[in-house]
């Protein structure tokens, strides 16, 4: 009975402070524990700083040294990683070469200073985009995504590609040029570029979809103009091999947040772990496709087309969930959720943090990615369907 007299939680001011103060508390918990795993592998000459990393920058230095198609090699890789720092580990590349035209840059200092280069500027730029972004009430809440630190502790390119995709869709209306060029960019990773050109076509914007093309082609032209063909063969070579490294364990399942990785380790056969990734994709891309036929919010839209890339992939990574930072900054963007919907938002925010700490304290990690994912789109489709009515009542009434 209390609880129904009073005011919308979220409109209450004790309770933005509330948030506020969790926000930084969060923010200054994770800085301080994201900079002392840091600090540990810089002392130490074993562990690599941000392990992840290091790949990127053993490509990037054999580009330099005209041999970019031994990225692909993982032989040729580790003695490369192995001629920096002390580590065991190996490094599958199954990124195209535009990826390595991109980051060229990297190889030409040390591994310290690249990493150290990389990471500030990701960092930055993904901070600046779900800052500027986002609503004001909400800006704290952003810069505290756990997100933000688990792609500075894996050491990974999540934090850019994340922001090239929230530019893609924030700014499609209002830039569309400087949209399709973001899109463009993030043809670096094809799993993630995708769905972006398909939607910028359901939207009609005709000048994204044209500008994403040409960046997306510039990049490749450039690619063969740096790199020669030779990386091509040897990235096409790979592509075909990754189911069977993803049945093997030469690519790390444990890492992974799809349905498909999850059944894998749990023993069960390849087909059947690929045939259930394939019926929930197409499960969730009926729900996208109501919540598109419902709204023609922008931020509803996107935020569903953003669920739906992080589960496009059988092989998605644990770190790529800095998506799932943007489509929840793009849900708080359309205000009126109620209590109850701002409570499961919540969750999901701090979602990716339970799923790190989880999938590195046991060995085999059941992620719930999916689940998380058919909540948000679900809750999106409510939503969209509540608008729809609006909107219909509303036409009603001018019509009476």
């Amino acid at each position: 009975m209390w609880l129904r007299n009073q005011p919308h939680l979220l409109k209450s001011m004790e309770y933005k402070k509330v948030i506020d103060l969790a926000a930084w508390s969060l923010f200054i918990l994770l800085l301080l524990f994201t900079g002392s795993i840091i600090n540990t592998s810089m002392l130490s000459a074993d562990t690599p700083i941000s392990k992840d990393f290091v790949a990127f920058w053993a490509a990037a230095k054999l580009s330099i040294i005209n041999q970019p198609e031994n990225a692909y090699n993982i032989h040729k890789m580790q003695q490369v990683i192995g001629a920096a720092v002390s580590n065991e580990a190996s490094y599958t590349w199954m990124y195209p070469p535009t990826f390595q035209a991109l980051f060229y840059p990297l190889g030409l200092t040390s591994y310290r200073n690249a990493f150290m280069l990389f990471m500030s500027i990701t960092a930055a730029t993904f901070m600046i985009s779900l800052s500027y972004f986002c609503r004001p009430e909400h800006r704290m809440v952003a810069l505290s995504a756990p997100t933000l630190f688990i792609g500075i502790i894996f050491g990974q390119n999540s934090l850019i590609t994340a922001s090239l995709g929230m530019l893609s869709i924030a700014l499609m209306k209002r830039r569309p040029r400087l949209s399709g060029v973001a899109m463009g960019l993030l043809s670096i990773k094809p799993h993630l570029f995708i769905c972006l050109p398909l939607f910028a076509l359901v939207e009609k914007n005709w000048r994204v979809f044209l500008w994403a093309l040409i960046t997306s082609i510039s990049l490749i032209i450039y690619s063969l103009l740096l790199l020669g063909p030779s990386p091509w063969y040897s990235f096409f070579e790979n592509a075909q091999k990754a189911s069977i490294w993803l049945q093997d364990g030469t690519l790390k399942i444990d890492s992974m947040t799809s349905i498909a990785a999850n059944l894998l380790l749990f023993g069960q056969p390849l087909k059947l772990a690929m045939a259930a990734h394939l019926a929930s994709f197409i499960l969730l891309l009926a729900i996208v496709w109501l919540i598109f036929k419902n709204t023609k919010n922008t931020n509803l839209r996107g935020a569903s087309v953003i669920v739906l890339i992080i589960n496009l992939s059988p092989y998605m990574f644990i770190y790529e969930l800095a998506w799932l930072s943007v489509a929840l900054v793009f849900m708080l963007n359309s205000p009126g959720w109620n209590r109850w919907e701002n409570t499961i938002i919540g969750v999901c925010w701090l979602f990716p943090l339970a799923d790190f700490i989880f999938n590195s304290a046991l060995e085999k990690s059941f992620s719930l990615t999916f689940a998380i994912s058919y909540t948000l789109t679900l809750i999106i489709l409510s939503r969209a369907k509540k608008d729809s009515i609006y909107i219909l009542s509303n036409q009603g009434s001018r019509n009476l």
